[in-house]
């Protein structure tokens, strides 16, 4: 009988209430940088002093402490972004078994561009992704947040947003990127730009705390469709190709999290952590 228990809250907070090297498989998507707006109420103080008499400024600045009041990507710079997500990682990392995975799900979004559903701006072209009707539905989902800006890179560009953490994971943290996963969206939303291809796909990325580590593959393989191949193997490795995940079209959506992922991560009796949202499954 599989056994689920949910931490409702802040990651951190929540990560708090769970032991050093319990978990066998995390599986998780953090909001990216720059990409949504969810109503106020999801505020979060970051950084600072907790016990600061906080005084903010129009930028959610703390002018005592230095903390930021805001949501987990709309940081106004995408450094601060990434110093809050590592901050998570490192509370992962600790509840990570050494033999455990963790398979991050990371897009990315575009440099001074506006993101959100419902753009108003009376000088930016319509799009078509403005429909009353959506806005009013999705109106938590799809609030249009602050244009994404790295003084970096220029307007249009990608801002490496998953890449760069990566990174840092790697190099700061001591994660082990074993893989970069395709998954592919096969009911992807439509897009109205030309002047590139539409994104029919996020990568999803496998690390590990050591070289030594839990991955059943057999429990992902697929069958071989003819005799002839049979007799090479019983059964076909499963690439690094998510064409099994089926996404749902509109909103924040957690299909990635039923897949072979928690299947070659962990077995029967395991600990798996899933947290989307603040919400996170002890199975």
């Amino acid at each position: 009988m599989v056994k689920v228990k949910l931490f409702h809250g802040h990651a951190l907070d929540a990560l708090k209430q769970i032991p050093d090297n319990s978990v066998d498989c995390i599986i998780t998507s953090p909001p990216y940088w720059s990409l949504r707006k969810y109503p106020d109420s999801t505020n979060t103080v970051w950084d600072g002093n907790p016990n600061c008499k906080h005084k903010w400024t129009e930028e959610n600045f703390c002018v005592k402490c230095g903390a930021w009041l805001g949501q987990l990507g709309l940081e106004p710079d995408l450094n601060l972004y990434l110093k809050h997500l590592l901050q998570i990682t490192a509370e992962l990392k600790r509840v990570l078994k050494p033999t455990g995975v963790m398979f991050w799900n990371h897009s990315d979004s575009y440099i001074g561009s506006y993101q959100g559903y419902g753009v108003k701006d009376p000088n930016y072209k319509a799009t078509g992704f403005q429909d009353p009707r959506f806005q009013e539905q999705y109106v938590s989902h799809y609030q249009k947040p602050p244009s994404a800006n790295y003084e970096k890179l220029p307007e249009k560009c990608m801002a490496l947003q998953n890449f760069r953490l990566l990174l840092k994971l790697v190099d700061e943290q001591g994660f082990i990127l074993r893989n970069i996963i395709c998954w592919f969206k096969r009911n992807h939303l439509p897009e109205s730009v030309n002047d590139r291809f539409t994104k029919a796909y996020e990568p999803i990325f496998m690390l590990v705390k050591n070289k030594k580590y839990y991955f059943n593959l057999d429990a992902v393989r697929e069958p071989l469709k003819s005799f002839a191949e049979q007799r090479k193997s019983d059964m076909k490795r499963i690439l690094q190709y998510g064409k099994f995940l089926n996404p749902i079209a509109l909103g924040y959506n957690s299909k990635f999290l039923n897949n072979p992922n928690a299947l070659a991560g962990s077995s029967k009796n395991k600990l798996i952590l899933k947290e989307v949202s603040g919400k996170m499954a002890k199975e």
